[in-house]
């Protein structure tokens, strides 16, 4: 007994698409890195002007650095949060923040994530001499700050993360 498929099944199986199962096989893929534009761009310590929110001594020697440098560097110290609203964040590129204030009441996280909705576009570091390596923030810390810079640092070290 020969088993024959009929035209009409012949036909449904011929214009049936492969489903994604069935494609080509990606297991030895390697994607290629995505290359920004604006890696490609000229860094500038004269482009910047940076906040520094905090008073730790890490962040008066980096605030000097920078400001040798070219950056517009302003310091301003919070004793209540609501203070952070009278900030004119379109005037800053990015703002560092430092977690160890005398007197500051406001909490870290608070401030980072007030700044992150009230301006998408600011660049927020998180300065501490608390960590060991600088780093880019994780995604849990990312809601409130994009880089974790170790103190003591130098414009030379930020530098990295702002490339």
């Amino acid at each position: 007994m020969v088993f024959r498929v009929s035209e009409f099944i012949e036909k449904l199986l011929m214009r049936r698409k492969p489903g994604p199962a069935e494609g080509p096989s990606h297991r030895n893929h390697v994607a290629r890195p995505v290359l920004r534009a604006n890696v490609l761009r000229e860094f500038s310590w004269e482009n910047e002007n940076i906040l520094i929110l905090g008073q730790e001594t890490g962040l008066h020697d980096l605030a000097k650095e920078l400001a040798s440098l070219g950056a517009s560097v302003s310091f301003r110290f919070l004793a209540q949060l609501q203070e952070l609203y009278q900030l004119p964040l379109e005037q800053y590129s990015t703002i560092i923040m430092s977690d160890r204030s005398d007197g500051q009441q406001c909490d870290l996280i608070d401030v980072g994530g007030i700044l992150r909705r009230a301006d998408s576009n600011l660049r927020l570091v998180w300065a501490s001499e608390q960590f060991k390596l600088s780093a880019v923030a994780t995604t849990m810390d990312g809601q409130f700050c994009d880089i974790q810079l170790a103190l003591p640092a130098s414009p030379a070290h930020l530098e990295v993360f702002l490339r």
